[in-house]
């Protein structure tokens, strides 16, 4: 599976700053109640700073009767290997978000399988363990890091970055 991911990921080489981001997707394990909402009360905040937000979540087992205010995927949506499949799953690699956050802790083999294969300019995460090339900017966390500041530290590097890019720039 690595082989055939690595030879698809393709980058825009649009240049991406937190700042002027207008698209962001945010993948998440949706199992946990306290993360779902930890993720949806992310997303709001950034909303708040005028920024449109995709989601893509997991859940193990189908909830057909849920009402959920993000895409899901589940378990039928994932093939023999790993990789995630369906319609949803589809339409949210498609989307050319200015940046991709993986809003875990740890990571899947179908979630770097989407992260992998998504047409966003940048991509942020935790490093994967299946597939190296799942995000272009990886965090590093000390144990015991919860996902709140898991969230800041990738948003504390991704201005960082632009900032580092800039003075270099100029």
């Amino acid at each position: 599976m690595n082989k055939n991911l690595a030879s698809t990921r393709k980058t825009s080489g649009k240049k991406v700053s937190f700042e002027t981001a207008k698209t962001i997707g945010l993948l998440f394990d949706a199992n946990d109640l306290n993360t779902r909402n930890m993720v949806l009360k992310y997303g709001a905040s950034l909303k708040k700073q005028g920024k449109r937000v995709s989601y893509l979540g997991y859940l193990e087992n189908k909830h057909e009767t849920e009402n959920y205010t993000f895409d899901y995927y589940n378990l039928k949506n994932i093939d023999w290997a790993k990789r995630a499949k369906g319609e949803t799953v589809e339409e949210f690699i498609k989307q050319p978000f200015d940046i991709l956050i993986g809003a875990m802790l740890e990571t899947s083999e179908h979630a770097e399988y989407i992260a992998t294969l998504s047409k966003a300019s940048l991509k942020a995460g935790p490093i994967p363990t299946y597939v190296p090339e799942a995000f272009s900017v990886m965090i590093d966390y000390k144990k015991g890091t919860d996902l709140p500041d898991f969230l800041r530290q990738i948003e504390s590097l991704l201005k960082k970055t632009q900032a580092t890019s800039q003075s270099l720039a100029s």
